[in-house]
């Protein structure tokens, strides 16, 4: 295993990361600008959604379904 390879892997690896990190932190926002009717149809409260939207980008599951 060279370390070319090694580097390449980890790179693309954190910026899956962060990229997953920046959808979730983005999308956590956007339910706070949803109306009582989005919710409703997404079968959430207004405080539901906002206790996600308060939640660290950090805390999610990873690709593999595991919470962190």
């Amino acid at each position: 295993m060279s370390r070319l390879w090694f580097r390449r892997e980890l790179l693309e690896v954190l910026s899956a990361r962060l990229a997953g990190w920046s959808r979730t932190a983005r999308t956590r926002r956007q339910l706070l600008d949803l109306t009582e009717r989005e919710l409703n149809d997404l079968g959430l409260t207004r405080e539901a959604a906002y206790q996600e939207a308060i939640r660290p980008f950090w805390d999610s599951k990873d690709l593999w379904g595991h919470r962190r």
